[in-house]
């Protein structure tokens, strides 16, 4: 929104229509994507704490209080409409309590930066599991300072934009503002290239993997999925710039209240769409081809030494799931690769193969490790003879 709302103009704004309003279509859009937002968030809920049995870390945490301030934004942007927000100015009544919504705004903004930020940061928590090589940490944690400084600086030159502050939403107060267009401009700016480097980050470690090839395709999923967050920074940053030489304050903040509201909530989606996998594996384990083992770069070229394979089998977790692995394997990958092996596991031990086999039974319980150890398989003969005194078969 722009740095002040003042008074009705005498002169509309170009192509403006009496009784014109967006407000309920903004209402509409926010509180969907806050809905979709929550439904994802609650699947990647669901799929660590029931499916796979994990007890949550940094990046689970930081997109649940991420979400928390999204919703706060939301239902901030929805306050905004009773004082305007998706109307002509030429259409609010002299009564309007514009220094309430500027106020709002004030405190939008903050929220605003909290949510992506936070966002960003349980992404970038994630990449400290998924990629454990020195370089790829290096930059990681690189990564992290500058999103968390860049929150910081943002949210504290929002808050003392003014002196005194309540003169943000108090133009009539005696004293100084900064440009605050250059600060929601740069922010912007900085969020743009910010999503740019974390989505693309991991890009090349990820292609390496061993993928079935709708497991591929799934992964390409979540990065265009990431690319559009991107795309909706950019737009974002152009209906910001529109926004802040309007004539028409109230009504050219729509495209930045919408745009903004979708970056959020879109960027909370990106971060769990890859904790879905378990859940998918679990119930509809054909959309992921789960009958196929996902295997390491290095597992490509055959059997090696014990030297080699212990390294391999670095960070595999028991079957509990609770353990905490390390490398390219996350702990989803390592869920999905147990359940097709208790899937197989309970084929066999209904007798759904072949009559030449004959698997011992393996309890629910069995790890990913041992479904590739050594196997015991006795084999039985039964041979009939002809008993002359009682002419029966024995």
């Amino acid at each position: 929104m722009a740095n002040s709302v003042d008074a009705p103009a005498d002169a509309p704004a170009p192509g403006y229509v009496v009784g014109e309003s967006r407000s309920e279509s903004l209402i509409a859009i926010v509180t969907c994507m806050m809905c979709l937002s929550t439904i994802v968030l609650l699947l990647r809920v669901w799929a660590r704490a029931r499916v796979q049995g994990i007890a949550s870390t940094a990046d689970e945490w930081t997109i649940l209080i991420s979400w928390l301030f999204s919703i706060a934004f939301t239902v901030n942007v929805c306050v905004q409409t009773k004082y305007g927000l998706g109307r002509h100015i030429m259409d609010l009544p002299p009564t309007t309590n514009f220094s309430a919504a500027l106020e709002l705004f004030y405190y939008g903004e903050a929220t605003y930066y909290i949510t992506v930020s936070l966002t960003k940061m349980s992404i970038l928590f994630l990449y400290l599991k998924l990629i454990p090589q020195r370089t790829y940490r290096i930059i990681n944690w690189s990564m992290m300072v500058f999103v968390a400084l860049t929150a910081f600086t943002c949210v504290v030159a929002g808050i003392f934009q003014c002196n005194p502050i309540h003169r943000a939403w108090r133009p009539d107060v005696p004293g100084t503002c900064f440009n605050q267009v250059a600060l929601y401009l740069s922010n912007a700016g900085l969020n743009i290239l910010q999503d740019i480097i974390i989505y693309f980050l991991p890009v090349k470690t990820l292609w390496k993997v061993q993928l079935p090839r709708k497991q591929r395709i799934a992964l390409i999923v979540v990065f265009v999925v990431g690319a559009f967050v991107c795309l909706t920074g950019i737009l974002r940053l152009e209906s910001l710039t529109m926004a802040s030489v309007s004539k028409d304050p109230t009504w050219d903040n729509y495209g930045a209240a919408i745009w903004s509201s979708i970056e959020s909530n879109v960027g909370i989606v990106c971060a769990s769409l890859v904790h879905l996998k378990p859940l998918i594996a679990r119930y509809a384990p054909s959309l992921l081809s789960i009958q196929r083992t996902t295997r390491l770069p290095d597992e490509r070229s055959g059997p090696t030494d014990n030297k080699s394979s212990g390294n391999r089998s670095m960070g595999r977790s028991t079957g509990t799931g609770r353990g905490t692995p390390f490398g390219i394997l996350t702990e989803m990958e390592l869920e999905d690769n147990k359940d097709a092996s208790e899937y197989e596991t309970r084929q066999k031990a209904f007798g759904e193969t072949s009559d030449e086999e004959a698997p011992l039974s393996k309890p629910s319980h069995v790890s990913v490790r041992q479904s590739v150890g050594i196997h015991k398989t006795t084999q039985f003969s039964v041979s009939y003879h002809e008993d002359a005194n009682s002419g029966g078969r024995f």
